[in-house]
């Protein structure tokens, strides 16, 4: 993780643990708390799993474009090959006698 990541997670941690001891310590019933912070819990783990998803989404992108970029690596690099193998073969047939296998 990164520190701005530690930050944000400890600053939502701190949020969350004001607030319940909020609630506990209100004038409140405690059927009325529990539901309160029922529904408080419930908003933080639906609001984590968007941030989830959304990191989630993010890394797909960032490997997909990592992706992209090593196969056009790799083709650049057969295309390369492919020229310097041509190259290669080229020469050899110039440079041998009518007849001569030897090389091939």
């Amino acid at each position: 993780m990164t520190h701005k990541s530690d930050i944000t997670l400890g600053f939502l941690a701190g949020i969350g643990a004001g607030a319940a001891a909020a609630l506990l310590l209100a004038p409140r019933s405690g059927q009325e708390t529990r539901e309160q912070l029922k529904g408080r819990v419930q908003e933080a783990r639906t609001k984590a799993q968007q941030k989830m998803h959304e990191q989630a989404d993010r890394m797909k992108e960032r490997l997909n474009k990592a992706a992209d970029t090593a196969k056009d690596t790799i083709d650049q690099g057969q295309e390369a090959a492919d020229k310097a193998a041509d190259k290669v073969q080229s020469r050899t047939r110039r440079n041998s006698t009518p007849g001569d296998t030897s090389i091939l």
